[in-house]
C-alpha cells in the first residue's frame, strides 16, 4: 500500500497561488494530470523559504503529494499538497472525492493520472493569513479522462526513493534534528519524611527468686542466701512470697 492509496497514506512551475504580487498568481488550477510524484516535504520559513525536512517518530521522511497539471497551451504546473485527511476541505479529500465521482473504482490518488482537473482555492480576508488552526480550503473537480498528449511523460515517481543520495542525507538529517533536541529536564527525587515511631512502654522485668537470690549474692560475697519455694496453689503461693533472708557475718543482727 504506497502513498498515494486512499487507505495509505514530469517537472513544471509551482503554481502560484499565495502571492498575488508575483508573475503567474492565480486561484484556479486548470488542465490535465500528466505527471504524480511523492516527494520528502519539508519545513518552511514564514518567508517562505525551504529549511529541513519533516520526519515521522519512527524515521521515516513525511511525503507529499505533487501534482504536475499541464494547460492547454502544454504550459505544466505543479501543485503540492500534504497527505492529510482531517479535514473534509483538505486537498487529499477533496481529490480522492472527485476521482470517486468519476471512477468508482478507484483505489489510489495515482487513478487521477491523465483526467482533466480543475482545482480552486480562496485567498485569506486582508490582513490574515492560513495556519494549522485556520486552513487553506481547496475544491477540487475531476472530469473526463483525456487523450495522452505526445511529451507528457504520464509516470507516477517517486523523487525521495528514486534518489540514492537522499537516503544516507535523510538519516544524517533526521540523527542531527533528534540530537539538537532539549533532553527532558530530570526531576529532583523527593525525599522520604522519616515517620516517627511509637515509645513503647518498656516493662519491667520480674526477677524470679533464684534471679534475686543470684543478685544478692552478687551484692554480697560470702553471704548465704536463701530463697521460698514457689507454692502449687494460690494459697500456698500467698504463704510463700516471705522477704528472701540474707546471712552475712557483716550485718548486726
Amino acid at each position: 500500500m504506497g502513498v498515494l492509496d486512499f487507505n495509505g497514506g514530469g517537472s513544471g512551475n509551482s503554481w502560484n497561488y499565495h502571492s498575488p504580487e508575483k508573475d503567474g498568481y492565480s486561484l484556479v488550477l486548470d488542465g490535465q494530470v500528466v505527471g504524480i510524484d511523492t516527494p520528502i516535504a519539508h519545513n518552511f520559513s514564514q518567508d517562505g523559504k525551504q529549511g529541513a525536512p519533516k520526519f515521522w517518530d519512527d524515521g521515516n521522511p513525511v511525503r507529499n503529494i505533487k501534482f504536475t497539471v499541464a494547460d492547454a497551451a502544454g504550459n505544466c504546473f505543479d501543485w503540492t499538497f500534504s497527505i492529510s485527511k482531517k479535514r473534509s476541505t483538505s486537498a487529499f479529500n477533496q481529490v480522492m472525492q472527485a476521482i470517486l465521482a468519476v471512477n468508482p473504482n478507484a483505489t489510489s490518488i495515482a487513478d487521477c493520472m491523465g483526467y482533466h482537473i480543475t482545482v480552486t482555492t480562496q485567498q485569506p480576508p486582508q490582513g490574515f493569513g492560513y495556519s494549522a488552526s485556520n486552513p487553506r480550503p481547496w475544491s477540487v473537480q475531476i472530469g473526463e479522462k483525456m487523450p495522452r498528449v505526445e511529451g507528457f511523460g504520464y509516470e507516477v515517481t517517486d523523487s525521495a526513493a528514486s534518489m540514492q543520495r537522499n537516503q544516507q542525507q535523510v538519516q544524517q538529517e533526521y540523527q542531527a534534528q533528534q540530537a539538537a533536541r532539549p533532553a527532558p529536564a530530570m526531576q529532583a527525587p523527593v525525599p522520604q519524611q522519616a515517620i516517627p515511631q511509637p515509645m513503647m512502654p518498656q516493662q519491667q522485668a520480674v526477677m524470679t527468686p533464684q534471679q534475686q537470690a543470684a543478685v544478692m549474692q552478687q551484692q554480697f560475697p560470702g553471704a548465704t542466701v536463701q530463697y521460698a519455694a514457689p507454692a502449687q496453689n494460690p494459697q500456698a503461693a500467698q504463704r510463700a512470697q516471705v522477704p528472701v533472708e540474707v546471712y552475712d557475718e557483716d550485718i548486726p543482727f
